[in-house]
Order: C-alpha cells, then structure tokens, then sequence
C-alpha cells in the first residue's frame, strides 16, 4: 500500500497537463496496450520537461521504492 499512497500524493500535487499524460498511461495499462517492446520511447528534452513541472522530489521517491525491494 505504500506505493499506492505515494502514487496518490504525487498525482495530487500535478499540474493539470501532466494528470491528462497520466491518465493516457492508465488507459493504455488497463487495455493491454503497452508492451514493454514496443512503449513509446521519449527524447530526453521530453522527460526533462515532464519531470521539470512536478514538485516531487524523484530522487528521494526512487531511492525509497529501491529500498522497500530490498
């Protein structure tokens, strides 16, 4: 449930453009769509900008899901 509570902070701390590329995700997820082979790769100008408009701090989130693998 840990994932899920961060999931759901993260989401409620974006800006409205970001939740409608986040919503896309969940749609293609739950159709079965994504496959790991064919996703859709971003350049990383994209990634940046993407990862630039959120107040979340990545690193700490990433650093705390490789610690609860462990």
């Amino acid at each position: 449930m840990k994932v899920k509570k961060k999931i759901h902070s993260a989401v409620e701390q974006m800006a409205p453009d970001d939740l409608s590329h986040i919503y896309d995700y969940i749609k293609a997820l739950k159709e079965g769509k994504e496959k790991k082979t064919g996703s859709k790769i971003l350049a990383i100008e994209d990634i940046h900008k993407l990862t630039g408009q959120s107040k979340s701090n990545w690193s700490d989130l990433v650093t705390e899901e490789r610690g609860e693998r462990f």
